[in-house]
């Protein structure tokens, strides 16, 4: 090993990749989120709680924590809140009004198409308010207010502990919303109950769940395409779990609400093909089960991710994950996707790509 070897080897923490070496960082991520000053947050709450209609914006990652906050808005805080590619939103988004707000979702706070929109707003009366991991970036100087992130830097393409951050950070926002709303109480204190936890739980997770990764990894790395179906908020985890195998390994993978993929998708399951199931014993547990006697039944290779005492989904996957449960099950895509972050960098490795430099992207995307 030469000398370049060796001190990359120590800016990695003795890891081998920064992709990995970000994953076991997300306990940490998370004490840091649930550290973070309590005035700035309650600030942001405060506008979204004033606003008739709230539109959260982002790319990528952050566009699939735009998809989770906006759940998590309208369920906790009764907010009108509707998630939008920030690519699209000029062509899709024309009801401005005066009590509009725009929370805008960027890792780097440079993302080009999210920029744009922020410009196009400014001198309507807009509130544009947003959740970054840069202080001092693009982003900041355009808003009227943002919350940071506190997840460090990352250094890998592919976004693992800002995503983490990202929705730690939104339900701590949605519980703020929600107490200022003077709604759903009892929701609010479970999910700040599983927040003081989180960092325990995400270490379960990942340790739990590393050697399960790695050997799934083993076949999927032989295989070209993928299905990554859920139900629910867990759709969130589906599209997730699908960019991070598609973009650091190339296998082709699609995430689907697991409802949808009797409409067309299915046609390609065949013996062997992989399908990555995320199942949380939520309010959509027996339809999920369901989705997987379908592809069992034309010769899938099921994948689950379960929780913790799950028998039924185990006896029909070939291979499981094991998460813990939790409490509320709105929250289960912090932990359920961890496994697929995982799953996606040894795939990676075993296909003998590079995670931590994919081909023809950037981590931060300044074009439009």
């Amino acid at each position: 090993m030469n000398k370049e070897s060796i001190g990359g080897l120590a800016d990695r923490g003795g890891f081998a990749h920064y992709m990995v070496k970000e994953i076991h960082e997300q306990p940490q991520v998370a004490l840091n989120v649930m550290s973070a000053p309590r005035a700035f947050i309650l600030r942001l709450a405060s506008e979204l709680v004033k606003s008739d209609r709230v539109y959260l914006i982002g790319c990528g990652t952050s566009y699939h924590a735009c998809i989770f906050g906006s759940h998590l808005l309208r369920l906790m805080a009764d907010i009108d809140a509707y998630p939008v590619v920030a690519s699209e939103f000029r062509d899709s988004c024309t009801r401005i009004t005066p009590n509009t707000t725009v929370l805008a979702i960027s890792q780097s706070g440079e993302t080009a198409d999210v920029l744009q929109v922020l410009r196009a707003l400014r001198d309507k009366d807009v509130k544009l308010l947003a959740l970054t991991n840069v202080m001092g970036s693009s982003i900041t100087r355009l808003v009227s207010l943002y919350v940071g992130l506190y997840a460090g830097p990352e250094m890998g393409v592919a976004a693992t502990k800002t995503f983490i951050a990202q929705l730690l950070m939104l339900t701590r926002i949605g519980i703020e919303t929600a107490r200022i709303r003077g709604v759903n109480y009892d929701l609010a204190s479970v999910a700040e109950k599983f927040l003081k936890s989180s960092a325990t739980l995400i270490e379960k997770a990942t340790s739990a769940n590393e050697p399960r990764a790695k050997d799934v990894a083993a076949d999927l790395a032989l295989r070209n395409n993928a299905f990554f179906l859920a139900r629910g908020i867990n759709v969130v985890t589906a599209l997730e779990g699908a960019l991070k195998l598609k973009e650091i390994s190339y296998i082709h993978a699609e995430g689907y609400p697991a409802g949808e993929s009797k409409h067309g998708p299915i046609a390609l399951v065949e013996e062997g093909y992989p399908c990555i199931f995320i199942c949380p014993r939520d309010e959509t547990y027996d339809k999920i089960i369901g989705n997987i006697m379908e592809m069992k039944a034309r010769g899938a290779f099921v994948v689950s991710c379960v929780e913790e005492g799950d028998k039924d989904v185990r006896e029909i996957s070939d291979r499981t994950f094991v998460l813990p449960e939790i409490e509320p099950k709105q929250l289960t895509p912090v932990l359920h996707v961890i496994p697929l972050q995982l799953l996606a960098y040894y795939a990676a490795l075993a296909r003998g790509c590079d995670p931590d430099k994919p081909r023809n992207l950037a981590k931060s995307v300044t074009v439009t």
